[in-house]
C-alpha cells in the first residue's frame, strides 16, 4: 500500500496541476494510506483547512506529518524541519485543547530540537510559547518560566512589534497563572502598541481572553468584559468555535469577581448549548464548577454537590487540580453547612493546597479564607490578623484589587470589634473605592456609614498627577497616546475608549484605542457611538449619555466623548464608554477629565512642533544619503550631446514641457539615456530647487518594492527596526522618476495610480495618508500597449503616464552623433584617469560609426573607457567590437526557451543572488515570494543539483 501511495505520489507530483488541486489530492492519498511520503503538501493542505474552518481535516494531515514521518526515507534536511516545526505549531494551535499535554510536549519538544543551531529565531520563539504553556498546564513552573523568559528574549532580539505583542501575550498568561496580575497586564499594555489590535490564530486569541479576566480581577471589570468581547467577535469571524467557547468561560468568571451573577448564568447557559462532547477538558472543568456556583445561589444544593463533583473529576483528567476562583470557597462552605462534603476538593482541603501553590493570587485567597474560618471556629484574634495581613500583603503584590478590598473589609471588620475604627475607616475606604467602580453591591451595606464623601480625591489626584509625569517624561507620539488612554480608563472605570485626532487633511481617525480599532467606527454597534463623537468634535462640547442600553440588550451603562482643545482649535476627542455599570462618572471625575484634555492639547501642540523639527532634520538626512549613494553610483552624469534631427527634437521637446508639472512617459531602448533626459526636464521645470529622486524598478527586491516605493512604519515586517520614508514622500517638492516601470507588478501599479491620482498614500504597516507634491516621470524599454493586451500593465495606469510620451532614438538612428559622442566621452574619461589620450582617426570614427550598438550610448561610453584603459601614450587603441549574438536585437526576440528552462534558470539565478540558501530572510525562497517547502519541491522536480546551503 504504501509503495503504491509513494509512486501514486510522485506521479502527480510531477503532473501539471493548480497548487491547491495538487496539495490536496496528495493530502488525501496521504491520509488514506497513513504514510507521509511529502510532508510539505500536506502541511500547505492542513493550512488551507484551517483557513476555510476545517479544522478536524487540518488536525489530521497535521498529525499525519507529526506521527507517521519516516525519517529512514525522509531526509532530515532544513526543509523537513522546518516543516515539522510548522506542523507543530499548527496543531497545538488548532486542536491543543483537546490533545493530552504530554504529546503536545513531544511534538513541541522534537521540533525545538530540529531548529536548534539554525536561523529560525522567529519559529523557536513560537515554539517555545506552546511550550511553556504546556510546563504550565503541567504544574512545571519553573520550567515554563525558563521558557517564557527565553521566547520574550528572542521577541525582543527580533524586534518585530507582531512577535513582541504575540510573547506578550503568552508571557502575560504565564504571569497570570502564577499570580502576578498586575505584572500581566502591565507587560500586555507595553507591548499592544496604540491601537489594540487584535491577532487572528486560535492560541494567541485565548491568550487575550485569559488577559481579560486578568483585567477583571485587578479591578477593571468593564475593561475585561469589552476585551474578552472583542475576542469573541474576532473569533467568530473566522470560525474559532473553541475561542468562543473559552471566552465564554472568561466571562463567566469575570463577572462572578464582580458579582454579576445572574449575567454570567446566562453565558453559562450558552455555553452548555455545545454538546460536552465537543468541549475541551479545561472548558468541562471550569465550566462545571461555574455550574456549582450558580446552583448555590439558587439555593440547589444537591445539584450544586453534583457539579462540584463533575469540576473535580474533569480536574484529574487533565491532570491539574489548581483552581481559580474565589467563589469556589462560597458554595463548599455552603454545601458542608449541609452535610455535602466532598472527600478530596473541600474548604480545608483547598485552604491547604493553596498556601502550597506557587500563586501568589490564590495563596492570598486561601489566607483570607484560611482567616474567615479561623474566626468562625473563634481563634485567637492575633492569629487571625497575622493570616490576614499576610493575604494582603500576597494580594497587594499581586495587584488583584478586588479579592484585596474583600481582605481589607475582612481586617476592617475585626479593627472595628477591637477599637481600632481609624484604621477600620482607611480599609473601609479603600475598598469602597474599587467596589463602587464595579458592583456598589460588593460592599458592605452596614458598613456605608464609614465611607467619607472626599475619599476619592486623593485617586483622581493620583491620576492627574501621572499623566503630567507621563507627558513630561515621554517623547514618543504613540506611546504617549497609549499611557493617556490607558490612565483615563483607570480613572473613569470605563470599558472601552479611544483617543481621536484631527489629521492634516482635518479628517478625525483613532489614534489609540482599547477595545476599539478602526475595524468597529462603520459597524452598526459603534454607529450612534461614532455619531457622538464626530458631534463633539465639531461643536467642542462634552456629551455624556448613561442609564440607558449600550450595545448590550441585558445591561445599562454609560458613554462620553469629550472634547481636546488648544485654545480655539478642536484637536480631537476622547471617547469612553462602560457597559456594565448605572450611573456616569462622578462631577468630580468629569473635571479631572477637563484637566487632562487640556494637558493632552498641549502635549499634541508640543509634539507637533517637535515632529515638524525633527521631519525636516531626517528628510534632510534622508536626502543627503540619498543624493550621496546616487552620487558614488554615477560619478557623473554628462549632458545630452548630439546634432542630429532626432536628439534635437527630444531637446526641443523637454524644453516644451519642463516648465509644466504634466507627467512624461520617456520610451527608448536600454542605455539611450532616459534618465538623463528625466534630470534635464527637471533641470527646467520649476522644481529645480527640489529634490530629484531616480528609482530603478528592475533593480528593487520584489518583496521590498512597497517599502522603497512607500516606506515603512517601525514593526511593519520582520527587520523594520525602524521608520523609513520612501522614495514618493522624498520627492515631495520635487520630480520622482520611475524608471523601467514594466517590471512592477500589477498590485504595485494599483498603488502607483492612486499615488499619481490623490498625491497621497500610506506606508506599508501603516494606515495615516501621507501627502505629497511630487511631479512623476516614468521610462520604459518594453512596449506597454503589448503589455496590456497580455494583462501585464495596467491600461488607467498607461493612460496617466502616457499625457507627453518622449521617444528616445536608438544610437543606430542617429550615427552622425557618435563622433561627438565618442570625443565626449573621452575628454570625459581622460579628466578622470588623468590621461592625456587625442583624437580618433577617421579609420577608428568609421568603425565606431559603423557598429550597431545594441547597448546603445551606454555601450559606447563603455568601449571609449576600455579604449583608454588598454592604450599607451596618447593614441587611442580601440578593442576589437564584435556583436554579442544574445544581444542582437533580431536574434533577442526570436530565442523563445521552454518555460521549464526558464523557470530552472531563474531559481539558479536566485540561489546564486541568496548565497545558495534556499529559507530565510535572505534565501532564495523569500526573493522569490515562495515558501521553502514549494521551492525545494520545484529545485527536485527540475533537477537542480546545484550545493545550497541547509
Amino acid at each position: 500500500m504504501k509503495k503504491v501511495s509513494e509512486e501514486l505520489i510522485d506521479f502527480i507530483d510531477n503532473k501539471e496541476m493548480s497548487g491547491t488541486s495538487k496539495c490536496m489530492t496528495i493530502a488525501n492519498i496521504s491520509h488514506h494510506a497513513q504514510y507521509c511520503h511529502k510532508p510539505e503538501y500536506l502541511l500547505d493542505a492542513a493550512a488551507r483547512c484551517g483557513e476555510i474552518g476545517a479544522t478536524e481535516a487540518a488536525t489530521a494531515y497535521y498529525l499525519l506529518i507529526l506521527e507517521n514521518s519516516d525519517e529512514t526515507k525522509l531526509p532530515i534536511n532544513e526543509e523537513y524541519r522546518e516543516t515539522y516545526a510548522k506542523a507543530a505549531l499548527g496543531i497545538v494551535s488548532s486542536h491543543g485543547h483537546k490533545i493530552p499535554l504530554e504529546r503536545q510536549r513531544s511534538f513541541l519538544s522534537r521540533a525545538i530540537g530540529y531548529l536548534k543551531g539554525q536561523d529560525t529565531e522567529d519559529s523557536l520563539c513560537r515554539l517555545e510559547l506552546r511550550l511553556a504553556q504546556v510546563a504550565k498546564g503541567e504544574g512545571l513552573y519553573e520550567e515554563a518560566e525558563t521558557l517564557n523568559n527565553r521566547a520574550w528574549d528572542r521577541a525582543k532580539k527580533l524586534n518585530d512589534e507582531g512577535f513582541l505583542r504575540e510573547a506578550a501575550l503568552f508571557t502575560s498568561d504565564f504571569l497570570f497563572w502564577q499570580g502576578r496580575i498586575i505584572e500581566a497586564v502591565t507587560r500586555y499594555e507595553e507591548a499592544v502598541g496604540d491601537l489594540e489590535k487584535l491577532p487572528i490564530d486560535a492560541q494567541t486569541l485565548l491568550g487575550c481572553a485569559t488577559l481579560g479576566w486578568c483585567y477583571g480581577i485587578s479591578g477593571q471589570t468593564a475593561r475585561g468584559i469589552s476585551l474578552i468581547e472583542s475576542v469573541q467577535k474576532k473569533a467568530k469571524e473566522h470560525d474559532l468555535s473553541n475561542v468562543i467557547r473559552y471566552a465564554d468561560i472568561m466571562s463567566v468568571l469575570t463577572l462572578f469577581d464582580s458579582g454579576r451573577i445572574k449575567e454570567a448564568e446566562i453565558i453559562l447557559n450558552h455555553f452548555f448549548t455545545t454538546p460536552e462532547e465537543d468541549l475541551g477538558n479545561y472548558e468541562l472543568w471550569a465550566g462545571y464548577a461555574s455550574k456549582a456556583f450558580i446552583l448555590y445561589h439558587k439555593n440547589e444544593v444537591e445539584g450544586c454537590f453534583e457539579y462540584q463533583v463533575k469540576a473535580y473529576e474533569k480536574s484529574k483528567d487533565i491532570g491539574w487540580f489548581h483552581h481559580r476562583g474565589p467563589w469556589n470557597f462560597e458554595y463548599m462552605e455552603w454545601l458542608e453547612e449541609r452535610g455535602f462534603l466532598h472527600p478530596e476538593m473541600n474548604y480545608n482541603s483547598e485552604i491547604k493546597r493553596l498556601i502550597n501553590w506557587p500563586d501568589i493570587y490564590m495563596k492570598g485567597v486561601g489566607l483570607k479564607y484560611q482567616a474567615r474560618r479561623m474566626i468562625k471556629d473563634k481563634k485567637d484574634i492575633r492569629s487571625v490578623l497575622a493570616v490576614i495581613e499576610e493575604s494582603i500583603a500576597l494580594l497587594t503584590e499581586s495587584g488583584a484589587r478586588i479579592e484585596l478590598s474583600h481582605a481589607q473589609v475582612l481586617k476592617a471588620q475585626i479593627c472595628l470589634k477591637t477599637g481600632k475604627s481609624t484604621e477600620a475607616s482607611l480599609l473601609l475606604n479603600e475598598a469602597w473605592l474599587v467596589f463602587s467602580g464595579i458592583n456598589p453591591e460588593l460592599f458592605p451595606e452596614h458598613l456605608l456609614p464609614y465611607i467619607e464623601e472626599n475619599q476619592t480625591e486623593e485617586f483622581l489626584l493620583g491620576i492627574i498627577s501621572e499623566v503630567g509625569h507621563t507627558i513630561g517624561t515621554v517623547q514618543d507620539h504613540n506611546q504617549l497616546l497609549e499611557r493617556i488612554i490607558n490612565l483615563v480608563l483607570k480613572l473613569t472605570k470605563a470599558g472601552r475608549g479611544g483617543i481621536f485626532l484631527k489629521g492634516e487633511d482635518d479628517i478625525l481617525r483613532l489614534m489609540a484605542g482599547r477595545n476599539l480599532d478602526i475595524s468597529h467606527l462603520n459597524s452598526e454597534e459603534f454607529s450612534s457611538s461614532y455619531q457622538m463623537v464626530k458631534s463633539v468634535f465639531k461643536n467642542g462640547i462634552e456629551k455624556i449619555k448613561k442609564d440607558g442600553p449600550l450595545f448590550h440588550e441585558e445591561r445599562k451603562g454609560w458613554q462620553m466623548a469629550y472634547p481636546v482643545n488648544h485654545h480655539e482649535a478642536l484637536l480631537g476627542v476622547i471617547y469612553l464608554d462602560n457597559n456594565l455599570i448605572f450611573g456616569a462618572p462622578t462631577k468630580e471625575c468629569l473635571f479631572a477629565m477637563k484637566i487632562i484634555a487640556g494637558q493632552l492639547a498641549i502635549a499634541l501642540k508640543n509634539a507637533e512642533a517637535y515632529r515638524e523639527i525633527a521631519r525636516l532634520k531626517e528628510r534632510l538626512e534622508d536626502e543627503t544619503l540619498f543624493y550621496r549613494k546616487e552620487f558614488e553610483a554615477q560619478p557623473f552624469a554628462g549632458e545630452i550631446v548630439g546634432e542630429s534631427t532626432s536628439i534635437q527634437k527630444v531637446l526641443s521637446q523637454i524644453q516644451k514641457v519642463g516648465p509644466t508639472d504634466s507627467t512624461v512617459l520617456i520610451l527608448g531602448e536600454t542605455g539611450v539615456g532616459k534618465e538623463l533626459v528625466a534630470k534635464a526636464i527637471h533641470r527646467s521645470s520649476n522644481r529645480r530647487t527640489g529634490p530629484f529622486i531616480p528609482i530603478n524598478s528592475a533593480a528593487l527586491d520584489p518583496g521590498l518594492i512597497a517599502s522603497e516605493l512607500f516606506g515603512h512604519e517601525k514593526g511593519a515586517f520582520t527587520g523594520a527596526s525602524k521608520q523609513r520614508r520612501g522614495r514618493f514622500e522624498l520627492a515631495d517638492g520635487g520630480t520622482l522618476f520611475l524608471d523601467d516601470i514594466d517590471t512592477l507588478s500589477l498590485d504595485i501599479q494599483a498603488k502607483i495610480l492612486r499615488a499619481i491620482q490623490e498625491k497621497q498614500f500610506e506606508r506599508v504597516g501603516g494606515d495615516k495618508a501621507i501627502f505629497s507634491d511630487f511631479r512623476l516621470l516614468a521610462a520604459t524599454n518594453q512596449d506597454l500597449e503589448a503589455m496590456i493586451k497580455n494583462g501585464r500593465f495596467r491600461q488607467d495606469l498607461y493612460f496617466r503616464l502616457n499625457v507627453f510620451p518622449i521617444k528616445i532614438p536608438p544610437l543606430r538612428k542617429r550615427k552622425e552623433d557618435i563622433p561627438i559622442l565618442s570625443m565626449y566621452f573621452l575628454n570625459e574619461l581622460n579628466r578622470k584617469f588623468g590621461r592625456n589620450i587625442k583624437g580618433l582617426t577617421k579609420q577608428q570614427v568609421s568603425q565606431l560609426t559603423d557598429y550597431r550598438w545594441v547597448g546603445n550610448i551606454r555601450e559606447l561610453k563603455h568601449v571609449i573607457e576600455r579604449a583608454i584603459i588598454l592604450s599607451d601614450g596618447k593614441k587611442i587603441k580601440l578593442p576589437i567590437l564584435e556583436s554579442d549574438a544574445n544581444e542582437e536585437t533580431d536574434a533577442d526576440d526570436n530565442v523563445i526557451l521552454p518555460m521549464q528552462d526558464m523557470e530552472r534558470q531563474h531559481i539558479l539565478r536566485a540561489l546564486k543572488a541568496s548565497g545558495g540558501r534556499v529559507s530565510g530572510v535572505q534565501g532564495a525562497a523569500a526573493k522569490l515570494e515562495m515558501k521553502p517547502p514549494t521551492l525545494y519541491a520545484k529545485i527536485r522536480k527540475l533537477g537542480i543539483k546545484k550545493n545550497y546551503s541547509g
